[in-house]
């Protein structure tokens, strides 16, 4: 379900009312409008973030890169790297349509090799979910090739929004990582998206709170990424409300469990605790 509210959009993933806008958009939302947005959207609750970029650290954060790329700028194991995924491996703007026919393999075996209990969506979703933006400009693609064999052994689907661009799902197949494709995609859409482009910054997104991501945190180590601090917001419909104050004092103890009731709640009990400790600051 999407919703507007004066000139930001808002849209529910998995119960959340999250606003469809750059990180750096500040959001204020007063308590009747909190209750206006849960109650037109049905969402469990709101997640929203503002003061983009604090000077100080703080408990919640994008991950996101605002310098021009430069090979030069790297040290020479990263840069021997990035040249070897650009000789071994094709790096190419795609078509939606492109992606929805060749990336479902792709996805497939990097869902899997993920450390956490995700099951990869059916083919037809998949397929589905891309060729619907084959006519949406503010969504761009990008392929990776073996170049021996062309076949496709990595993805990134972009999400650009007015002077930034998100870097809003990026999979690599795990048989082919030594090939360093890895490399060649985060080095050509850096150089495309701030150098060519000229964008303000392109980001991975927000801080992961249902698990850990290794792609974060090779972006921070090798291409130069970093932490951009904000706050994190959260409003809650009445009867959520609740269930989190109760069961706030026990959120440790949920994070062994694996039930996938019991996962969502402890990621929620996580949010409420990073959300807490900005308060607290």
């Amino acid at each position: 379900m999407t919703l507007y509210l004066g000139d930001i959009k808002w849209y529910t993933y998995h119960g959340a009312l999250l606003p469809s806008v750059p990180p750096h958009h500040n959001i204020t939302l007063d308590k009747q409008t909190q209750q206006e947005l849960l109650v037109k959207s049905g969402a469990y609750f709101i997640r929203w973030t503002d003061h983009f970029d604090l000077p100080k650290e703080s408990s919640f954060w994008y991950v996101i890169k605002d310098k021009p790329e430069s090979l030069e700028s790297y040290k020479s194991k990263v840069r021997n790297q990035i040249k070897k995924g650009l000789n071994l491996c094709i790096v190419e703007p795609a078509s939606a349509y492109e992606i929805s026919e060749t990336g479902y393999t792709v996805y497939r075996k990097a869902v899997i090799g993920y450390q956490h209990n995700d099951e990869p969506i059916q083919e037809s979703l998949f397929k589905n979910q891309y060729f619907a933006l084959q006519n949406d400009k503010n969504h761009e693609f990008w392929v990776v090739k073996e170049r021996a064999s062309e076949k496709v052994i990595a993805y990134a689907h972009t999400i650009l929004d007015g002077n930034m661009c998100s870097y809003s799902s990026i999979k690599f197949d795990p048989d082919y990582l030594h090939l360093y494709g890895g490399y060649a995609l985060i080095f050509a859409m850096n150089t495309h998206y701030l150098n060519e482009r000229h964008f303000n910054y392109v980001s991975d997104g927000a801080r992961s709170i249902a698990h850990s991501t290794n792609i974060q945190e090779f972006l921070i180590q090798k291409f130069q990424f970093r932490k951009a601090f904000c706050n994190l917001h959260l409003a809650y419909r009445k009867d959520i409300g609740y269930l989190v104050k109760m069961l706030y004092p026990f959120r440790h103890r949920l994070t062994h469990f694996q039930h996938p009731l019991l996962r969502k709640l402890s990621t929620l009990l996580i949010q409420e605790e990073l959300c807490r400790t900005h308060e607290r600051s």
